[in-house]
């Protein structure tokens, strides 16, 4: 299956300061990741410290820059693309061989499992009408149902062959450590039977 996949991205990130201004203020070490201060007084300081989401970030004449399309603009003498998905999950990791351009589909295709997912297992939530487990997929934000399973590791098998098919390289099965499941019929967190995933289930 050929999946064309969108890489526009609403809005867009601002442009980064020019990539010569960036090499003057910074060294970049591609093997560590790390920028550090060239400024006299800050000179062999590591630049930046983690956001919520693990996200290096670096403030720069006032405004706050996430480090690695700081990296990409040094590393690589142009614009960032509007998505930098970091490869191993790692959101701290900026080594460049670990940052790669992608679209709003694979960028979310290599998240993590949300901490919304009942199941544990990306791409699978409750069927309502029948308590058992759905595997689905979401493609350019459109929704894709897999089929209902007895068992989530079956729907979760599903959703990973789907997933490597379309996504390829981006593709990340993603299990989160659960106690153990109930056979109790589906709560209020649970995604609707028509095979969509509710908002936030892709991540």
């Amino acid at each position: 299956m050929t999946v064309l996949l969108d890489t526009r991205v609403p809005g867009g990130p601002k442009q980064c300061p020019d990539p010569e201004l960036l090499r003057s203020l910074f060294d970049y070490d591609p093997s560590t990741g790390e920028l550090v201060w060239k400024a006299k007084n800050y000179r062999s300081h590591i630049a930046g410290t983690p956001d919520r989401s693990g996200y290096i970030r670096v403030i720069l004449n006032k405004q706050s820059w996430p480090a690695h399309r700081l990296i990409w603009a040094i590393h690589y003498g142009v614009e960032p693309p509007a998505l930098i998905d970091h490869v191993n999950g790692d959101t701290a990791d900026n080594r460049i061989e670990n940052l790669r351009a992608a679209s709003r589909t694979q960028n979310n295709a290599n998240s993590a499992v949300s901490s919304r997912n009942a199941s544990g297992f990306k791409g699978v939530s409750r069927h309502k009408a029948t308590g058992k487990w759905q595997a689905y997929i979401k493609v350019n934000g459109k929704g894709k149902h897999l089929g209902v399973f007895s068992d989530p590791v079956e729907a979760h098998a599903a959703y990973c062959a789907a997933a490597a098919e379309t996504f390829g390289d981006f593709a990340r099965p993603a299990i989160r450590a659960l106690p153990p499941l109930s056979d109790s019929k589906p709560g209020l967190a649970d995604a609707p039977s028509n095979g969509s995933a509710p908002a936030g289930e892709e991540r």
